[in-house]
């Protein structure tokens, strides 16, 4: 139930600032029966500057402020309009300014300087004017009060799926992580040479989808991975499962792109199969070379590119002709983002996706 509900009692705090007496005694009498939304005021009265300082600071949750300017300072008034705004942060409090000195701090200069909510020249705050005013500030005061509220509850509404769809990620990986896990055992425990590979590439595989999920637990934003980062990570574990007989490096070319996750997950495998394949065929009888990894963005296009400086592909191949089941999971992951591919083998391999990331 919301504190401002009609049937709650605790009355609005209103505290007078002033350093005349008879101000105080008027004021309590112009708004001693005063009751809004059936609330009554508890009226709390400050002479001096430092008085009404500490009569804040210990009701944070004071609904308006009648303050005078000239108090113990000229400027008393202004002063604690900055304090009250600036180092208290209370954004929340009503603020009616009143002066007998209007001459001293001119409205139209007082009104754009200063974060007030009115301001009243005590001459002209009759016990009619008083009363209106306080119901303008006290209604605006509970609406704005109510958008905090409902902004809080917002808020934590938004923290407590952040904190279940981080959970979610956490567990996707590590479930993702124990098929991987037991796909190793199997491919431990089987004689058959065949039948092994299958079991390996089937686990790196997987590790691949679990990666995603990994740095989408890691990350702030949910909803997308940094792309760059993540081939840099899954890169050094392939290097380090599938470390060739001669010396191969990794030769990045890369921003910092961005990708949602409906684009991750696919675009994560075609960059698993791509650097697996240049890994086990590309150097073979050869003294070692680079794969080169390329990532940018060009408008609403991602341009990746993996390629290397190996022998080449055979004469005549075609992607939609491909034998192996990781090209042809290449192909059919590019189709399902609408990438273009490109392949080029002058001079080694290289494959050229281009999607729109929109």
């Amino acid at each position: 139930m919301s504190e401002f509900d009609d049937a709650s009692d605790a009355p609005w705090k209103v505290i007078i600032a002033d350093d005349d007496a008879d101000v105080h005694t008027v004021s309590r009498l112009a708004l001693g029966r005063f009751t809004f939304l059936g609330r009554r005021l508890e009226l709390l009265s400050a002479y001096t500057g430092d008085e009404t300082r500490e009569l804040i600071e210990k009701n944070p949750d004071t609904a308006v402020m009648i303050l005078d300017v000239v108090m113990d300072e000229r400027d008393s008034g202004l002063k604690i309009v900055e304090y009250v705004r600036n180092t208290l942060r209370n954004q929340l409090v009503r603020i009616i300014l009143r002066t007998g000195q209007p001459g001293y701090a001119p409205q139209m200069q007082v009104v754009q300087n200063y974060d007030i909510n009115d301001y009243r020249e005590k001459t002209d705050l009759t016990e009619q004017k008083l009363i209106s005013s306080m119901v303008s500030t006290l209604r605006s005061y509970r609406d704005i009060c109510l958008v905090e509220e409902h902004r809080s509850v917002l808020e934590r509404s938004l923290q407590e799926k952040e904190v279940l769809l981080r959970e979610v990620h956490h567990r996707v990986k590590n479930n993702l992580q124990v098929i991987s896990s037991l796909l190793s055992m199997q491919s431990m425990s089987t004689e058959n040479q065949e039948s092994r590979k299958m079991c390996q590439v089937s686990r790196d595989r997987v590790r691949t989808m679990a990666l995603i999920h990994e740095k989408l637990y890691q990350s702030d934003d949910f909803s997308q991975v940094d792309f760059a980062d993540y081939i840099h990570t899954l890169g050094d574990e392939l290097l380090a499962l599938y470390a060739p007989a001669v010396p191969v490096f990794f030769d990045y070319s890369m921003e910092q792109v961005f990708l949602q996750i409906d684009h991750a997950v696919p675009c994560g495998l075609i960059v698993n199969e791509l650097i697996i394949n240049a890994l086990k065929y590309a150097f073979n009888g050869r003294p070692g070379g680079n794969i080169h990894i390329g990532l940018h963005r060009r408008g609403e296009y991602v341009d990746l590119s993996i390629g290397d400086d190996g022998s080449g592909l055979p004469d005549g191949f075609s992607l939609d002709r491909a034998e192996t089941l990781g090209l042809q999971l290449v192909s059919i992951l590019s189709a399902q983002i609408g990438a273009e591919v490109a392949v080029d083998s002058s001079g080694g391999t290289k494959f050229s996706i281009v999607f729109s990331d929109t």
